[in-house]
């Protein structure tokens, strides 16, 4: 899935041309300062070496064999001199930058498109809320035909291309031709703009249990906290006593917008954070009267939940205040600094480690390198996936302890109170080629275009629950999987028949209503959350 602001980079690493960035690096240090000349040793020794990094540049320029892009050289070389660094630290090329700052800042500029691209076809999979296209005639299942006067449809194209042919600057058009599904052909003139990114995914009143709120935070951005605080005020008022906080997935992002949070939840004054660069150590406290600090709390987590989601379940599991309910999550201990660059880019730069309340770090080892660091998420999902966990994958040697003495572990990221193994039932290479292809999406999105009579009754959540997904409709989607997907038997799809099916009625929630109704139906069915429910209601932090 993609948005029209999303992509993705690739780096390679040559070692020579990190010497490109050495000399680059000074340069521009010269022009501003001679004190980093006199104060750091780096910069004497690279001061120094000047006269050789210019003869190496300069039998680059004369004698290699091929044409050389500058561009690319710099973006290399400075890729090349962080690849020994930590797995955090990253450069960001210029045509990346404002996308990332963007993203942090909770703002992206375009019109509010979400598509994927399958067979050489653009699909429009959703439209962001208040976005141009959700004011428009676009809807999920739409083909992208054309961006202004280019045609994009069945050609080879990249999401980066289609992501760069739709974004522009806020106030100027673009003009698409839309195909909707039942090949009604139309254009559609659209003005760019500034679009909040909402990091509240979700916020609602558990179904059948009026005195839970469920929240699902998808990243931590400036606008976090005021929009996690508005979602909660008004879960509040709806007379809940206990929270659900849904982490899963999210990367992480501005600490500052977790350590909030925590203070809306945490009562007293109590350590929520610590971190130790070179130079300095620096604390925060929960100061100020919070919103929620005497109802029960759960924090849900998986292997994807990172750096401030781990900050946020680390903290409720230090200080117990709530119970964490998941897998162990990803295991960033590191806090990054953004530094602009010359060339319009920006280097993330890992500064300092930061210290939950128990004093543990929880970073996790990456001294065998930047593949075995990711890969190692990998292999522990798919050993849950599996059932394969065992006590060995825990390292108990560094331990620490909550307040009240519970028994909690560093370098290993946050480990659950309670451990929540995926269904291995729902996992299968045919299976997840559905996910790959957005095959139940996108005939979900067909279905609901050609049967709106059929929803015309349904005016309520509650009334979609009910609702049947019959035979027939069943029926209808393994031939369309299967037109796609010739090899997907009928028993891999009745095997995961009860998943489909709710994939199905989720899906319906969100092009009748919106994507808080589309989790609420998917959090029916939902293992963590339904153990986070029984926790709720049963247990207590003695």
């Amino acid at each position: 899935m993609k948005q029209e602001q999303s992509s993705s980079h690739t780096f390679h690493h040559p070692i020579i041309y990190s010497f490109v960035l050495i000399l680059g690096m000074y340069m521009g240090f010269k022009i501003a300062s001679n004190f980093y000349l006199k104060q750091n040793r780096f910069f004497k020794s690279t001061f120094n070496q000047q006269g050789d990094l210019e003869y190496i540049l300069s039998i680059i320029a004369t004698k290699y064999v091929d044409s050389i892009d500058d561009n690319k050289l710099y973006d290399d070389g400075i890729a090349g001199l962080i690849s020994s660094l930590d797995p955090h630290t990253v450069y960001i090329p210029p045509q990346k930058t404002e996308e990332v700052n963007n993203q942090l800042e909770g703002n992206l500029y375009g019109v509010g498109i979400e598509f994927f691209i399958y067979k050489d076809t653009v699909r429009v999979l959703s439209t962001l809320p208040n976005s141009p296209a959700s004011k428009s005639i676009i809807r999920a299942g739409d083909v992208i035909l054309k961006v202004n006067d280019s045609l994009i449809a069945g050609k080879t194209i990249s999401d980066d291309q289609v992501v760069n042919m739709i974004k522009g600057e806020v106030k100027t058009k673009v003009k698409l031709t839309i195909m909707s599904p039942d090949h009604h052909i139309q254009k559609v003139e659209l003005f760019r703009e500034q679009i909040a990114i909402n990091s509240i995914e979700a916020a609602y009143v558990m179904p059948s249990y009026n005195d839970i709120g469920y929240i699902r935070i998808k990243l931590f951005s400036e606008n976090t906290h005021k929009e996690f605080k508005e979602a909660l005020g008004h879960l509040k008022k709806q007379n809940i006593t206990k929270l659900i906080i849904d982490v899963r997935q999210n990367p992480g992002g501005h600490m500052r917008a977790v350590t909030s949070i925590l203070d809306e939840l945490i009562s007293g004054s109590h350590t929520l954070l610590s971190t130790k660069s070179k130079s300095s150590v620096e604390t925060i406290v929960s100061r100020n009267p919070g919103i929620f600090e005497n109802e029960k709390v759960c924090v849900l987590i998986n292997e994807a939940s990172a750096s401030a989601s781990e900050i946020l379940a680390g903290a409720i599991q230090d200080l117990d205040r709530g119970f964490v309910i998941g897998s162990r999550s990803f295991g960033k201990g590191l806090v990054q600094e953004q530094f602009p660059l010359p060339n319009g880019g920006a280097l993330r730069l890992t500064i300092a480690r930061y210290y939950l309340p128990s004093g543990r770090n929880i970073q996790k080892d990456y001294s065998n390198g930047k593949v075995a660091y990711m890969r190692e998420t990998y292999l522990r999902h798919f050993k849950s996936k599996n059932k394969l966990n065992d006590s060995s994958d825990v390292n108990t040697q560094n331990q620490f302890f909550t307040t009240k003495k519970r028994k909690v572990y560093a370098n290993e990221g946050i480990s659950p109170d309670f451990e929540v193994l995926e269904d291995s039932v729902y996992y299968s290479k045919a299976f997840d080629s559905l996910y790959q292809y957005n095959l139940i999406e996108l005939f979900a999105a067909q279905y609901y275009f050609f049967q709106k009579n059929e929803f015309k009754q349904i005016q309520a959540v509650t009334d979609l629950i009910h609702y049947s997904i019959h035979d027939s409709i069943n029926e209808k989607l393994f031939k369309f999987i299967q037109y796609e997907i010739p090899t997907f038997s009928k028993n891999e799809f009745n095997k995961h028949k009860n998943k489909i099916d709710n994939i199905l009625l989720a899906k319906f929630a969100l092009y009748h209503f919106s994507k808080n109704e589309e989790f609420l139906i998917m959090g029916m069915r939902d293992k963590e959350i339904n153990k986070a429910i029984d926790v709720l209601n049963t247990q207590t932090l003695n």
